[in-house]
């Protein structure tokens, strides 16, 4: 197994390492557009987003339009369509996460990431605006596995970095997040610069809440220190 001393970090994607939250709604109101249905503002998709593209749908479309499976479909495919053409336009990294992932790899800390977004949709953002640091995973959403909060894809991330999952911290800025970590026995670490509340990120389980990325390294650091 990984060395505890070197537990592995696995990362949330948006609103953990990326502000995507502006793409995702400008992608997302486009798509309401072609139904001639009601935009959302920006801060709504801060609760809208974070549990999957069926979920994100479900929660923008009105209720009396919910039910009809045929046509949420129909929504997500125009969600995915805008969102091809506009992932970039706004997202970036949020300040200090370079600063850290490059102190991790220093370290040789093995990072991964774990997304409710479509896996090919995860490859690309991590590759686009993070390809500059080595994650030994990169997994978003595919057919077959679970979406978090169900910690089944988390503990086969664990396995796959051949560490216990008791070994690994989990970062993320959503209660699915949180609630991802508790499932599957990690250190859960909520950000507080997401897309989610710190009140939100405690009752939901996290074990630590940091408002910059230096605490997270500081974090790791401590727990390395404990196990010495």
């Amino acid at each position: 197994m990984t060395d505890a001393l070197l537990s592995p970090v696995i990362f949330d994607l948006d609103g953990t390492l990326i502000d995507s939250v502006a793409d995702l709604a400008d992608a997302t109101n486009a798509a309401l557009s072609r139904e001639q249905l009601p935009p959302h503002p920006i801060e709504a998709y801060r609760t809208f987003v974070g549990d999957g593209i069926t979920q994100l749908v479900l929660r923008a479309l009105p209720k009396d339009r919910r039910e009809d499976q045929g046509f949420v479909a129909q929504v997500q495919d125009h969600l995915r369509e805008a969102y091809e053409q506009c992932w970039m336009n706004k997202t970036v990294p949020y300040p200090g996460i370079g600063a850290l992932l490059t102190q991790l790899q220093t370290r040789q800390q093995a990072m991964a990431v774990l997304s409710n977004k479509p896996h090919p949709a995860t490859e690309e953002l991590v590759r686009g605006l993070l390809g500059e640091w080595t994650f030994s995973i990169v997994q978003g959403a595919v057919p077959g596995m679970p979406l978090k909060p169900h910690p089944a894809a988390a503990i086969d991330l664990a396995a796959r970095l051949d560490a216990a999952p008791s070994h690994c911290f989990f970062v993320g800025d959503t209660n699915t997040d949180m609630q991802t970590a508790r499932a599957a026995k990690m250190r859960a670490i909520g950000v507080t610069w997401g897309f989610r509340t710190a009140g939100e990120l405690t009752a939901s389980g996290a074990e630590y809440l940091v408002d910059h990325p230096d605490e997270i390294l500081a974090i790791t650091r401590e727990n390395c220190r404990q196990k010495d």
